[in-house]
């Protein structure tokens, strides 16, 4: 309950930020494309680790038994409604709007993006406790943080991290083998190939994305002013 609470909050309260600065049209700028992109991205990043997860057993099983002891105490492996929303919905929106939208934005007012995003990355894998689950979300963090810079949002995160966590449920509930597990990184791996290579070679982010966004919000404030004059 704390953290449907936590995360209703934080949604709110990042939805009246983007207001004040001006960005409401920030709220979701990725594509149709882009949305399919992150979605088989979602896919391979599931499976990919899964596949390492697999190489860890095998020359680390004491680092591999305490990562999966972590996560049955943690009651990731329940194959209920209730692990289903909060792991899909509440986790993914509490922690992006938390580490990518409170803390990364208060970073990036003062400090460059790579070392904003090393920060909020090394934090959110530390608050993950196990070493191999902290090393995981360290990497996602990375990847989370990235994608929040490039879109200028954290929603096309939040849709990341949420397609993350589905899958990952989805191999308990499923029972999916290590087999399928490799056809799945594959598939998923080759489609983003395909859909990287195809695409126009364009830039679609914003002119002032290096700015921070205190700096892109007084940018905004000083266009309305000269244009209703």
């Amino acid at each position: 309950m704390l953290i449907v609470i936590l995360s209703i909050f934080l949604f709110v309260w990042y939805l009246l930020e983007l207001r004040s600065r001006d960005e409401m049209a920030c709220l979701y700028p990725a594509s149709l494309l882009d949305t399919g992109e992150i979605l088989v991205l979602g896919i391979f990043w599931q499976y990919a680790v899964d596949l390492l997860l697999l190489f860890l057993a095998k020359i680390r099983p004491e680092q591999y038994q305490m990562y999966m002891d972590h996560l049955a105490e943690s009651g990731k492996f329940e194959i209920t409604f209730g692990v289903l929303l909060s792991s899909v919905v509440f986790v993914p929106v509490f922690e992006e709007h938390l580490y990518r939208g409170v803390l990364f934005r208060k970073l990036w007012d003062h400090l460059p993006f790579a070392w904003c995003n090393v920060i909020q990355s090394a934090i959110f894998g530390l608050m993950h406790g196990n070493p191999v689950q902290a090393a995981i979300a360290f990497l996602l963090g990375l990847l989370l943080g990235w994608m929040a810079e490039y879109y200028q949002s954290i929603f096309p995160s939040v849709f990341l991290h949420m397609v993350i966590n589905l899958f990952g449920w989805m191999n308990g509930a499923l029972q999916i083998g290590n087999f399928q597990k490799g056809i799945m990184a594959a598939a998923s791996g080759a489609v983003i190939l395909a859909m990287s290579l195809g695409r126009e070679d364009k830039e679609e982010k914003r002119t002032d994305r290096h700015l921070s966004w205190n700096d892109r919000s007084a940018k905004n404030k000083k266009s309305r002013k000269s244009d209703s004059n």
